[in-house]
């Protein structure tokens, strides 16, 4: 096979266009980087990055940094006429449909590459013998390189059924993907990569399993592990004090006060057997002040100790950075492990599945998709879905993953041909060995819903971003219904009206086929008949559930004086028709469960329970759709909310959560548990815990002496690193219309923006202000060199943050998500600017109910709920500008009421010392310039 590869370069000086180009044949570079043209290519395919190009003019290029190499090109009607250079100099007849696009290729070949850009995909191409001498090679036949190289880490088979799952894609990716197997069959025969099994039609990476260890800890065997050789058990100040391990091990490693502090703490709450409530300004070093004392007392008393986290990324760093040098400094192995929630993992049953089904689906993202899976199980040692970056559509609720995730309704167990390897399962039996293990707060709240049968047993538990610990009760231990996640839970089953999905295609694919599992016919084909009568029940619900909104609102509560609304009754009328359809559903679904646990074909019987499991879950929701009128339930808040509009459909949520979830907490979890450790660094105000204490339900613990409390400050010198300013002669930003409030802001910004180059971070609490703002301040700023990056318009949270830190002179606008777990230390940020402090809206229907609560107690609810979190939250944000002893930067407050109103001064005293500067705009900006031009000492 014989391939040239060309790139598209524009000279520094010429405005013209020029071709670089080489000659790839079975794997080896005949010519390359030479001026001109090939000499006889009219039977050759054409490799680049991108698609398709009709006239090398009007490619839209993106090239490498500091580079003037072009790459891309935009798809254009391309017919038998020859490619052309800008001069419209015959070049090289390419046909449509033989060009080969490496952007593809590469995205099945590094499932973990997110497709950004060709600079990103050179990252990856690892460096191999074949590569010497080849550095003049144009970047995307280097590309094509490394994509060779990849490729022939795969097994034979495995290339084999990329080719032919990639026919349904492009002739010339499923030939190229031919040669691969054939050369890779050539060198290796059908050996397995290392590290490698078959089961079925399916190779993928097989970890051995996890050997048989300890039993499940009861704390009956005492095993004083973790024992100097002089005898004397080992105390966290060992491990992090002066001339301790870490301080052996890290050159460097800073011995940090507060660190010891709340690690004797933690350590002592875990052996007294009582609770404690740790904040630790940043700097601290929070995660090892836990983590060393947890791993030191599940060695010693063989007592499990979980840690909790708020966020995966946590997880994550935890595992990575802080996991392997814990056990690097311990004298004593130590099992540590992280377990996620289980959709988290992927389902090699699924992939399979989903690499067979590719027949039945038109979609070019499913199929790529697909082929990604059959690459990433061939690699991946954890299954979890943070390592790949599937394909994704505009049409969110039509992702590949929730197809392919492993779940609890589908699961067919010890059946399943997968088992032994299951990645979940390998998770799950490696925190039932650890010592320590790392999981999220999701995941304790569902196995307290479950009643203990989701995590392994634990009577210690630590929180880490504790500060969250009531929102994820309240998520977790109530229920949500989402309009949109309804649709994707169909779409598993039944999409395109019919012709695709589970249903139809195991339909199509039993019916004729003489197998037992053909008795199974007349039930999906009643499902299938069932479900648009069943979505339209849920749309005409979801339809009359909006009659009930009043302009301006984006939540409604759903409580009984609702019942005189004039579309009240139309809503009754929807739900009760819904309801009178469900019972024969859930007959059908039993049926279908039935089905498959009786079908002795396994690959069926999974088939079979993905369609049962899948159905129950889209039942479920429906149930709790159908029970949205029954309103006597006193113990909670339920309500409705706007959760995102287009030209054409509205999305909804219903959401229900219990009203008093301090006391769900002190039952279930401070009275359950024997240590229950809270820590985070915003969890006092000024230096007082009562909020949080009565937040979470700990009163009880503190009357009966079981509470300690303990604060560490930043050991930042943030009287020294930030200056945080107050413009007096903004006008009350919370009186203004918000296109008002954006066009003033949009000019009041950029001088600031332009002092610091960039690298400003701007938090606001109304997204219909940032989106404004945005907007306004996008070409002032492009002019000078500033591009502007804005939540919800330029893309998800994790890819701005990555193009933020990518561009040193960046702005980015961020509201919500953006107030906390943003790490930006250095240069990169240098300015904070906060448009409006953020209470909660007061009109919020679960702000309202607690509120509400609070009066009923003789209590204010402003004093009590609204401006303790307001103040937790300003912190959180506040936050986000300092994060190392070296960093440098201002903070810009543009509410006035920290000067004015008789709180503001609360929120002040929260800042750990940081300096207030408050004046006339133009003062303030020259005050700021002077600041930043010092040394930091």
């Amino acid at each position: 096979m014989e391939l040239v590869v060309l790139s598209s370069e524009e000279g520094a000086h010429e405005p013209s266009t020029r071709l670089s180009w080489a000659v790839w044949h079975d794997g080896q570079w005949c010519d390359f980087a030479q001026p001109g043209f090939p000499r006889d290519v009219h039977t050759c395919w054409w490799a680049g990055y991108g698609q398709e190009p009709r006239r090398v003019a009007s490619w839209q290029a993106s090239s490498l940094p500091g580079h003037t190499t072009h790459h891309t090109a935009r798809p254009s009607g391309f017919s038998d006429a020859p490619l052309r250079t800008a001069g419209d100099t015959p070049a090289i007849p390419i046909h449509a449909g033989r060009y080969l696009d490496l952007s593809v290729l590469a995205r099945i070949l590094w499932p973990d590459w997110p497709g950004d850009s060709l600079a990103s995909a050179l990252v990856h191409c690892p460096p191999h013998p074949s590569s010497a001498g080849n550095d003049e090679l144009p970047a995307s036949a280097r590309l094509l390189q490394g994509l060779q190289h990849q490729a022939l880490q795969l097994s034979a088979h495995t290339l084999r059924q990329l080719a032919q799952t990639a026919a349904h894609l492009s002739p010339a990716l499923a030939e190229w993907l031919t040669w691969a197997a054939g050369e890779r069959a050539r060198q290796f025969g059908e050996a397995l990569p290392d590290g490698c099994t078959r089961v079925q039609t399916l190779v993928f990476h097989d970890t051995p399993e996890h050997p048989a260890g300890k039993a499940e800890r009861t704390g009956d065997n005492h095993c004083p592990a973790d024992l100097t050789p002089d005898g004397q058990e080992v105390a966290p100040a060992d491990l992090l004090g002066p001339g301790g391990a870490l301080a052996r091990l890290l050159p460097g490693f800073q011995v940090r006060t507060g660190q010891l502090q709340m690690a004797h703490a933690v350590a002592n709450a875990l052996q007294s057997n009582h609770h404690l409530v740790a904040e630790a300004g940043t700097g601290t070093g929070k995660s090892l002040a836990y983590l060393v004392p947890a791993a030191l007392h599940a060695l010693r008393t063989q007592e499990r100790v979980l840690v909790a986290t708020h966020t995966v990324a946590l997880q994550d760093q935890i595992a990575q950075r802080d996991f392997p040098l814990l056990q690097a400094v311990l004298n004593q192995p130590v099992k540590l492990a992280v377990l996620k929630g289980r959709s988290n993992y992927v389902c090699l049953r699924k992939v399979e599945q989903e690499a067979l089904a590719v027949n039945w689906t038109r979609s070019a993202t499913d199929t790529l998709s697909a082929m990604q899976l059959l690459v990433w199980v061939a690699q991946t040692q954890t299954g979890d879905r943070a390592e790949i970056a599937l394909s994704a559509t505009p049409d969110t609720h039509a992702d590949v993953w929730p197809r392919v995730q492993s779940e609890t309704e589908t699961c067919i167990s010890r059946r399943c041909p997968f088992f032994r390897p299951c990645f979940y399962f390998r998770a799950r039996a490696r925190a039932y060995e650890a010592d320590v293990v790392v999981t999220n707060h999701s995941l304790v709240f569902a196995d307290m819903r479950a009643e203990q049968r989701v995590l392994p047993r634990f009577d210690k538990i630590i929180f880490d971003e504790a500060h969250h610990l009531d929102d994820e009760a309240s998520k977790h231990l109530g229920d949500e219904v989402h309009s949109a996640q309804m649709r994707a839970r169909l779409y598993r089953l039944w999409r395109d009206h019919g012709r695709h999905g589970a249903l139809p295609e195991l339909v199509q694919r039993l019916s004729g086929s003489g197998t037992a599992a053909e008795q199974a016919l007349p039930v999906l084909e009643h499902v299938l008949d069932k479900i648009p009568a069943l979505q339209a029940a849920a749309d005409a619900v979801w339809d009359a559930l909006a009659q009930l909104f009043t302009g301006g609102h984006s939540e409604r509560r759903l409580s009984p004086d609702l019942t005189s609304h004039p579309a009240w009754p139309q809503l009754l009328a929807h739900t009760d028709s819904l309801r009178q359809l469900l019972p024969d559903a859930d007959r059908l679904c039993q049926r279908l469960e039935l089905a498959a646990a009786a079908e002795p074909d396994l690959e069926l019987s999974g088939r079979l329970q993905d369609c049962a499991g899948w159905l129950r879950d889209w039942l479920q929701q429906l149930h709790l759709l159908s029970a949205v009128c029954e309103l006597h339930e006193t113990q909670s808040v339920v309500w409705i909310e706007a959760a995102g509009r287009s030209e054409t459909v509205s999305e909804w949520r219903l959401l229900r959560a219990p009203l008093d979830v301090a006391a769900i907490l002190e039952q279930q979890l401070f009275d359950a548990k024997q240590s229950v450790i809270l820590t985070s660094a915003t969890l006092a105000i000024n230096g007082n815990f009562a909020f949080a204490i009565r937040r979470f339900g700990l009163a009880g613990a503190a009357r009966s002496a079981r509470l300690q409390t303990l604060y560490v400050p930043s050991p930042f010198q943030l009287d020294r690193q930030a200056l945080l300013c107050i413009p007096t002669d903004a006008p009350e930003l919370t009186r203004l219309a918000p296109a008002t409030a954006a066009e003033w802001l949009s000019t009041a910004l950029c001088p600031w923006i332009e002092l610091c180059g960039g690298r400003t971070l701007v938090l606001f609490t109304n997204h219909q202000v940032l989106r404004t703002t945005a907007l306004a301040m996008r070409q002032p700023l492009a002019a000078r060199g500033i591009p502007v990056l804005a939540q919800g318009v330029d893309g998800p949270r994790t890819q701005l943050l990555e193009a933020f830190r990518r561009n040193p002179h960046a702005v980015l606008l961020g509201v919500q998500s953006f107030w906390e777990g943003v790490d930006l230390p250095g240069d990169q940020l240098v300015a904070l600017v906060i448009v409006r402090l953020p209470f909660a809206p007061p009109v919020h229907p679960l702000q309202q109910a607690r509120s509400e609560r609070l009066q009923a107690q003789g209590l204010n609810p402003f004093q009590h709920l609204s401006l303790p979190e307001a103040i937790v939250r300003f912190r959180q944000g506040v936050g986000r500008l300092i994060r190392t002893e070296t960093d440098r930067g201002i903070i810009v407050v543009y509410d006035k009421r920290l000067l004015t109103a008789r709180y503001g001064s609360k929120f002040l005293r929260a800042l750990s010392g940081i300096p207030v500067r408050s004046g006339r705009e133009r003062e303030l900006l020259q005050t700021a310039a002077a600041f930043l031009s010092q040394r930091a000492d």
